[in-house]
């Protein structure tokens, strides 16, 4: 089963570099010094580049395990070298509203996430490397949605569930 993120982010992080160059020729046009823009630019592009590994990636669940793949770059982890892999409810934090309440978190490390934190968040602000996740298609018609998150490693929950819960902690 192969499960990737909708195409949008791809956009989003496209248009946030070219933000980040017109961003980075403004301060070098307003200045002799190029040291400071320099560490700007690429500290927002550090940024971008850890939100797109958390989007970007594509997973490849089978038998012998799940290979995380971005770019050109693969890694195959099988079922026994993931610590953590369990189905998580994600309840709504105050002013965050997400359709994905419940998914599957994945982990090469032992993971406990914070209970007002979503994975997506998680993955993106600590672990962007080693932590990947499913998140089940909401029952919230899309109409709905309040943020743009969607088509995010979204999959079918009995699907899902029937392909690979014996691999799963309860």
């Amino acid at each position: 089963m192969v499960i990737k993120s909708s195409k949008d982010y791809h956009v989003i992080v496209v248009f946030l570099l070219s933000c980040i160059a017109v961003f980075f020729f403004i301060l070098l046009s307003a200045g002799n010094d190029v040291l400071f823009p320099c560490i700007v630019a690429l500290f927002l592009s550090y940024i971008v580049l850890r939100f797109w590994i958390s989007v970007g990636r594509t997973l490849t669940f089978g038998e012998n395990g799940c290979t995380v793949s971005f770019l050109f770059l693969k890694k195959h982890y099988t079922w026994e070298a993931l610590r953590t892999k369990c189905v998580a409810n994600f309840p709504n934090t105050i002013g965050y509203r997400d359709p994905y309440v419940q998914g599957v978190i994945f982990s090469s490390k032992k993971v406990k996430m914070p209970l007002k934190q979503k994975p997506s968040q998680y993955s993106f602000l600590l672990h962007p490397f080693c932590f990947f996740f499913v998140n089940f298609t909401p029952t919230i018609p899309y109409s709905k949605w309040v943020n743009v998150m969607r088509g995010l490693y979204e999959v079918d929950k009995d699907t899902f569930l029937e392909s690979f819960s014996q691999y799963l902690e309860s």
